[in-house]
């Protein structure tokens, strides 16, 4: 597969979700749907597979924010619909991308596929296609894809 398209109108937690609130950093501009890390300044930053400490998850974004704005985001959630243009099927697994700043994968095989070094952090397994839903659970390895 690919990179998972989610358009941001489409994220909702369920009542069972995990929601807290964090300010963004320089230079951050976010919509709904965007994975983000805690950055040593304390600030929120998109994630990207690239590096072990952005490829940290601290969660997904739940509403859209400029630099220095408080956004909304879920670190879990066993019901969270990522929406119909995720394009997503049962069983599969996502990952923080290493090829698209904030951005989801859903194949082992999309890690590393440009050659680089890739930090495999897992948030979620795909529970039904039908409106992307979720069992978003970030696990960060902290370990390079071989």
């Amino acid at each position: 597969m690919a990179a998972v398209s989610i358009t941001p109108a489409e994220v909702f937690p369920s009542t069972g979700a995990s929601i807290r609130t964090g300010t963004l950093g320089v230079g951050v501009t976010v919509t709904a749907g965007v994975m983000v890390y805690l950055h040593t300044d304390g600030t929120l930053l998109k994630c990207i597979a690239t590096s072990a400490l952005a490829a940290a998850a601290v969660g997904m974004t739940l509403n859209g924010g400029g630099p220095g704005q408080v956004v909304r985001y879920v670190t879990s959630d066993p019901a969270l619909k990522l929406g119909t243009t995720a394009a997503l099927a049962a069983g599969e697994t996502l990952y923080i991308d290493d090829a698209t700043a904030g951005g989801l994968v859903d194949a082992w095989t999309d890690l590393d596929a440009g050659g680089a070094v890739d930090f495999v952090t897992s948030v979620g397994i795909v529970k039904a296609a039908t409106d992307g839903v979720v069992n978003f659970q970030i696990v960060i390895s902290g370990v390079s894809k071989a």
